[in-house]
């Protein structure tokens, strides 16, 4: 399960090297979005 877990994430960082390769905002849109979900997460606790 780690491992498969392992494999999962650095998919995902292959993904958004890809994205933000080709378009520098796709990052900081990706964050944004992650700042946000916690927030709201934080709010609802």
């Amino acid at each position: 399960m780690p491992e498969r877990k392992i494999s999962e994430i650095r998919g995902l960082e292959r993904v958004l090297k890809a994205g933000t390769d080709q378009n520098g905002t796709a990052l900081h849109f990706i964050n944004a979005t992650l700042w946000i979900s916690n927030y709201q997460t934080s709010l609802a606790i």
